[in-house]
């Protein structure tokens, strides 16, 4: 699947808890120390390894999902960001990454590891992640201190 700057997966993102669980599979509520998170399964109509479903972890606050990050369990999915592979068999792959984005016109920094659009709120992890971040629910102070507090 190539992704874009927008969010287009089948979740709701913002949505209240109650509504992404009835659109996913196999969800449940995981109890954390600072909050909980909502995990489920959706079907992002690509092929995926084996016939499954991809795996979105959400943060949960006031009831509602602000964060939608969709785990990659296998590099070699074929996920792309911007045309951009989320795969990192690249040498230096976080660096790859952010020139890649400015020669697109894209602001991005690498923060320890971690890629941040911030006029997008999104972040991405290489081989791991990409997570989109509510904007009604984050303010852009509280975009930057969450995600660079990792």
């Amino acid at each position: 699947m190539n992704f874009t700057t927008d969010f287009s997966l089948p979740f709701s993102l913002g949505g209240t808890v109650d509504e992404n669980i009835s659109i996913s599979e196999n969800a449940e509520i995981v109890e954390k120390v600072f909050g909980n998170d909502l995990e489920c399964f959706v079907d992002t109509g690509d092929s995926v390894p084996n016939g499954k479903t991809e795996k979105i972890v959400s943060m949960i606050a006031d009831n509602r999902c602000v964060t939608a990050s969709l785990l990659f369990f296998d590099p070699g999915t074929g996920h792309t960001f911007e045309g951009i592979p989320l795969g990192g068999r690249k040498e230096n792959p976080e660096e790859y990454f952010v020139s890649s984005l400015t020669d697109m016109g894209i602001n991005s920094s690498n923060e320890s590891g971690v890629i941040v659009l911030l006029d997008h709120f999104i972040t991405i992890e290489i081989g791991e992640y990409i997570c989109w971040w509510d904007r009604f629910f984050w303010t852009r102070d509280c975009f930057l201190d969450e995600v660079l507090d990792h």
